[in-house]
């Protein structure tokens, strides 16, 4: 219980001493952690567009497949 005493107030006479120090770093480390999550987002929101890019290819070529299959059926009915 005394050492942890001692800790406290070690701590209180030092924080004045310690905070211009501390204080810049910390706002260096929150800095680069909200630039890297933009950057994250910005990552993620262009997959989301290559996915639905890819997606909207895929269903072109399926509706596509099906419209030729249909006339080639017709086609093939008539003769």
């Amino acid at each position: 219980m005394f050492g942890f005493a001692i800790g406290i107030i070690a701590g209180v006479v030092a924080a004045p001493f310690i905070k211009p120090i501390v204080r810049p770093v910390a706002r260096k480390v929150v800095k680069t952690g909200l630039a890297a999550g933009q950057y994250l987002h910005e990552l993620a929101e262009e997959a989301k567009e290559d996915i639905q890019d890819l997606t909207a290819e895929a269903q072109a070529e399926l509706s596509e497949k099906k419209t030729r299959r249909k006339a080639s059926a017709a086609t093939t009915a008539t003769h």
